[in-house]
């Protein structure tokens, strides 16, 4: 129950655990304990009532039949953190291979079929991962998780806590957000051919891959959510809202009630085949929405990691993980941004964590959030820091908030306009060169055809 939700094992130790008198709340009590049988891989019908009491029963996840497995594997992701703090790296290996609790008919859809999925369309988000990662010879999903779980390549070197952390967050981020955003563009394509339940019910998964079995269980009772330990971005959310300012009363993400809200659009719409509303809404908030709790992360990892010793800072690959995921995004339309998140995020020998500082990444991601369609509002604003507020970080221009480093990363970006206003100087030198020579057809060759008339200043064939 500790590894399912901290705090309801702490309410359950100081209520029952050597306390003879009589209980205070009992159905609370119950209603928080039932909420963690679908974490334990447990069911009402399997304990049974007790003296035929019809008091209900929680564990009931709402997911159809269908979407249920999907929403299932974050039992996995949760056994998979398990088996690697006990230094059971071959089990944890095998459960991410082959899967255990996600059955779907008559086999078990793992983690490792979601890390392999291949795409080459670089309008889509998933084929931006993979382009940019060949492109930059950075690890693909599948081969970054593997490395962290047996502990090789960069991995070889690092604390056992770090490469949890690197795991946690890569299948939380990483393979979550992609996988999800498979589904709804399965559900797009479904739309309108007489596929309405398949369209359905692949958006029906997108959801259950985002909230997951455990998170669906606890929303129906009211718990400490900062305290629950769920493995899926419904998790990510909850723990980053805190930080940003962004939770309901409840202590619950206000980004949760905008994917809820996406989820019953998106239902309607296939059941009305209104299928290019459906698209509409995929790219234009479902995809960006998403990303929030991500680029919350990202920023906050930013910020905690930006003064540690990369050797003693357990999350180094926490931060490192989420930036994977976005990073490729942000390259779209924001390269220089990209390369900048990308260096301080990324661990490396022998360099300082977070080098720029942690101002630099969270103006670099203020200024990506347009090309990322994402709205800064959603981002909230980090504590009392300084430059915290996403929104005034995009409003502001660099002479702004006051003087700061050149960020080191800006060098080879440099270096790179450098050598384009080179070229740009030779190929003036040369048009100016035409301008002067008398010679038209000598001129003409120069220019590949295209003979520059000092005479009148025109170009002619």
């Amino acid at each position: 129950i500790r590894l399912c939700n901290p705090g309801a094992f702490e309410h359950m130790t100081t209520a029952f655990v050597g306390k003879i008198e009589k209980v205070d709340n009992p159905i609370d009590d119950v209603n928080l304990l039932q909420s963690v049988y679908s974490c334990l891989g447990i069911t009402c019908e399997m304990v049974g009532e007790f003296r035929g009491r019809h008091d209900g029963c929680v564990d009931d996840t709402s997911f159809p039949d269908g979407a249920m497995p999907y929403a299932s594997i974050d039992r996995d992701m949760l056994q998979i953190g398990v088996l690697m703090e006990m230094e059971a790296y071959d089990a944890a290996l095998d459960l991410y291979n082959y899967g255990r609790n996600s059955l779907n008919d008559w086999r078990y859809i793992t983690l490792k079929e979601f890390a392999t999925n291949e795409s080459v369309d670089t309008n889509v988000p998933l084929g931006q991962f993979i382009n940019y990662n060949n492109d930059n010879e950075k690890p693909q999903m599948n081969e970054y998780i593997t490395n962290a779980i047996k502990g090789e390549n960069t991995f070889q070197s690092v604390t056992r806590t770090q490469r949890e952390w690197a795991v946690k967050r890569s299948l939380q981020g990483t393979l979550s957000y992609y996988a999800i955003v498979e589904k709804v563009s399965n559900a797009v394509d479904l739309c309108g051919k007489a596929k309405k339940d398949q369209a359905a019910l692949e958006w029906q998964r997108a959801s259950a891959l985002a909230i997951g079995s455990i998170g669906k269980a606890m929303m129906t009772t009211e718990t400490v959510y900062e305290e629950y330990f769920g493995q899926t971005l419904f998790t990510l959310a909850n723990e980053m809202c805190d930080p940003f300012g962004t939770c309901t009363a409840s202590g619950k993400a206000h980004i949760i009630d905008a994917w809820m809200d996406q989820e019953y659009r998106g239902l309607s719409f296939i059941e009305n085949e209104e299928c290019l509303e459906l698209a509409r809404l995929v790219n234009t908030e479902v995809k960006q929405k998403f990303l929030v709790p991500i680029i919350q992360g990202l920023l906050h990892y930013a910020v905690i990691n930006e003064n540690q010793d990369k050797t003693q800072s357990d999350t180094i690959f926490a931060g490192e993980a989420l930036a994977r995921t976005v990073v490729p995004l942000i390259n779209k339309e924001n390269p220089m941004e990209a390369f900048l998140v990308q260096e301080n995020m990324e661990f490396a020998q022998g360099t300082k964590s977070v080098k720029d500082g942690s101002r630099n990444v969270f103006k670099a991601i203020a200024s990506s959030l347009f090309g990322l369609s994402v709205d800064c509002s959603l981002i909230g604003r980090y504590g009392s820091l300084e430059y915290g507020d996403i929104c005034e970080n995009q409003e502001s221009s660099p002479n702004d908030s006051g003087p700061q480093s050149e960020p080191e990363t800006s060098h080879l970006a440099g270096k790179v306009l450098t050598g384009a206003a080179l070229a740009i100087v030779f190929l003036s030198g040369l048009v100016l060169g035409c301008y002067r020579s008398r010679n038209y057809l000598e001129c003409g060759k120069r220019m590949k055809g295209q003979v520059f008339c000092p005479s009148d200043n025109s170009f002619g064939p």
